[in-house]
């Protein structure tokens, strides 16, 4: 193992299905130390509990995998969106990419973080079925260890992308699953969440953008059954009123 293969891999854990996925194949499969990054932001609802599931995770490692695997995974660093100071330059870049792409303003704060916390490659958990990736693609080397920004890009403004790295983008959720089930780390990967709108018990809303991308990538059996039934033509009118019919009955679902 080289010594580039022996430092942490810096990861921005968010508690879902795909950072999930890269800390517990670094720590358990491939037996590389991992650090894990985190923003919290306080205007996001779901910051609670996207740490629980992290802190979960970490005790079913240390149970189900011993105590050298769960070693492997450095305490969480947490950072702060609301203190981050944004140079001008991110946002000029993040204006000038949105004529090409309907790009998320997280890619301007967490570049942030990346040069506050002096990260030259943190990963980030994009994989191939999300449709950033046919944007990215076009910038990026590939090496050993995923893929970053080249070095003189044609976009200037894909500088915004210089602090990242992406080891995720050859692989789908649904086969995330498949390597998951076949390395016994699928229990870890059932305790991850993806709503950014959750309701009580952190129950997915199915409405924001997370919840649709979990369908549409193909996990929709991670939503309830409620909000799975609702997308059926037939089924969907009648899940309301019966949900509603129940819960007067004091029968809940």
């Amino acid at each position: 193992m080289t010594s580039a293969q022996t430092a942490p891999v810096h990861v921005l854990w968010t508690g879902g299905w795909d950072s999930s996925w890269r800390v517990l194949d670094l720590a358990l499969n491939q037996r590389r130390a991992v650090q894990p990054h985190y923003v919290r932001r306080d205007a996001r609802k779901s910051n609670a509990h996207e740490l629980a599931a992290m802190a979960a995770i970490r005790a079913s490692v240390l149970r189900r995998h011993g105590a050298e695997a769960a070693g492997r995974i450095a305490p969480l660093i947490v950072g702060e969106y609301d203190t981050l100071d944004i140079p001008p330059q991110l946002r000029d870049w993040h204006q000038a990419l949105r004529a090409h792409y309907d790009l998320s303003q997280q890619y301007i704060f967490l570049h942030a973080y990346a040069q506050v916390a002096g990260i030259a490659a943190l990963e980030l958990g994009v994989v191939r079925s999300d449709t950033l990736t046919d944007f990215l693609m076009p910038y990026l080397r590939a090496d050993a260890e995923g893929w970053a920004l080249a070095p003189t890009p044609a976009l200037p403004a894909m500088e915004l992308f210089r602090p990242f790295r992406f080891a995720l983008l050859d692989v789908t959720k649904p086969e995330i699953t498949r390597l998951a089930v076949r390395s016994g780390c699928l229990g870890e990967l059932r305790l991850t969440h993806f709503c950014a709108n959750p309701g009580p018990g952190g129950r997915p809303c199915g409405k924001c953008y997370p919840c649709k991308q979990t369908v549409a990538q193909g996990l929709g059996w991670r939503m309830p059954l409620g909000q799975r039934l609702r997308r059926l033509p037939v089924v969907g009118p009648w899940v309301g009123p019966v949900a509603q019919a129940l819960r007067k009955a004091g029968i809940r679902r």
